[in-house]
Order: C-alpha cells, then structure tokens, then sequence
C-alpha cells in the first residue's frame, strides 16, 4: 500500500508576509542592498551583478511581495495607478479601461479598478480607499451623475493627483475632453457625401448626462430645427427586449412615415 505524505500549509505560514530583511539573511547581504535591488529604496549602494541576481532569485522563491503602503509613505512611487469606474457604464468604458491597462502595462505601471454607482460619496470613498493604498494617482473614467455633480465637486475639491476624462469638467482638476459633438457632426458630414439628407439623432432627451447633451449639440448645430434633420426622442431600457419593442415601434411609427434615409 503506497502512502501519500502531503503537506498542508498553515494560515499561519500562509500569511506570514516576506520582508527585506528575511531576504537579506537568506542571502547574507544587508537589508539596504536587498532595498537597493528590489526597488524599495534609492539609495546610492552598489551591488553586482551577480548579487542582484542572486537578490532577485530569493526574493521569487520566498514569495517576496513589495509594501506598496510603506514605499507610498516614504515619498516613493508605487508604479499602480488607480481606474475609477461606474459599475453600470456602457461597455465602452469598460473598453476604455482594458486600454488603460494595456498602455500603463507598455510602461511598466498596474491598474487598480475601483467601481461605483450613481452614489458621490460611494464615489469619494472608493478615491480614498485608492490613494490609502498608494496609487501614485488615479484617472477618474466615470464621474457624471447629473442629480450629484455638485457633491462630486464639493469632495473633490482638494484632491490629489487625478484626471478625469471626459466631461463634465471638474473645477481645479485636470481632464482629457473627448469631443463627442466634433464626432457627431463628422458623422452628420459622412452621411451627407454619401447622399443621405433626411437624417435624425436618436437621443434620450430627457437625460442630463454630459455626453447625451453633447451629442445633440453637436447635431443641432450642423441640423438645426426646420433643416434636414431632426433629435428623435428614444429612451434606453436595461431590458434588451424592452429596447427591441422600442426601436421597433420608432421605425414604424416614425422613421418610414417620415422617409428617414440615416440614423444617429
């Protein structure tokens, strides 16, 4: 009879965090040259080659993970940045996310995701609870809730090194403004070359959302009313059947009795 001998790691073993200085001892060096090769501090020691090698070997064997709490404390970049993120947003931003990953992937940085939704101090906290884990900063890809823009700005009145992108614009802050009426009217301008005249915008116009008002915007001023276009009320469902009965009666009621050609 063949007996198996299988070793069960303890909670205790498994939680037991590797610090520099168990580095150190294991490979007889001291803890600020560890330091020095893992990138825990700058300071001006020389180590060779061959013991950082050594360094980094013990530090992958022993399951070395850095504090990224300690070196955010002592003035030291964490290479992570923070991704704030509505938890309900369209699948665009999650796109924007992934490519938000990608580019600081290319120059050696981590995202940390954060999500909220529709809630300004949910929002606020989540921001905290980013920067108490030392992300060097954090770019903000959802933050317009129309009922709470003003809360929003009054948290964010004295934060810390943020971007937000997209509108609406933040008093104080830095941003990255997509032009989404610029695109509209390309768009607009598109379908025009190609013959298309009677056009429409297909827009909840009841929203208040930043992006919503740009589009229209951006239509109303290459179509404005009595032109050959128009903003055609349509109002999104979380259902997708819901959305299907919708846009059905839209073309039937709408759409073909008034000879549309293109729609946004």
């Amino acid at each position: 009879m063949i007996q198996r001998v299988i070793k069960m790691t303890t909670i205790s073993d498994s939680n037991k965090r590797t610090t520099l200085e168990d580095i150190a001892r294991a490979v007889g060096v001291s803890r600020a040259s560890v330091g020095k090769v893992l990138g825990a501090n700058k300071s001006n020691i020389r180590v060779s080659v061959e013991k950082a090698r050594v360094i980094r070997q013990m530090a992958q064997k022993m399951n070395y993970t850095p504090n990224l709490n300690a070196r955010a404390l002592a003035g030291q970049t964490t290479q992570v940045i923070g991704v704030l993120i509505d938890s309900k947003a369209p699948g665009v931003f999650v796109q924007r996310a992934a490519a938000i990953e990608r580019e600081a992937s290319r120059r050696g940085y981590r995202t940390m995701i954060g999500e909220t939704h529709d809630n300004a101090e949910d929002f606020y906290n989540t921001y905290l609870l980013m920067r108490q884990h030392g992300v060097d900063g954090v770019l903000v890809v959802s933050h317009d809730y129309p009922r709470e823009n003003q809360q929003i700005d009054h948290f964010f009145t004295h934060g810390g090194p943020m971007v937000f992108l997209g509108g609406p614009e933040r008093p104080g802050h830095s941003h990255v403004i997509l032009e989404v009426d610029s695109g509209i009217k390309l768009a607009v301008a598109h379908l025009r070359q190609r013959g298309h005249k009677n056009l429409v915008l297909m827009a909840n116009t009841d929203s208040q959302y930043w992006s919503v008002k740009a589009r229209e915007k951006g239509f109303l001023d290459v179509c404005p009313p009595g032109d050959s276009g128009a903003i055609v009320h349509f109002k999104q469902s979380d259902t997708m059947s819901d959305m299907r009965t919708s846009i059905r009666q839209l073309v039937r009621e709408t759409l073909i009795p008034r000879g549309i050609n293109a729609v946004l």
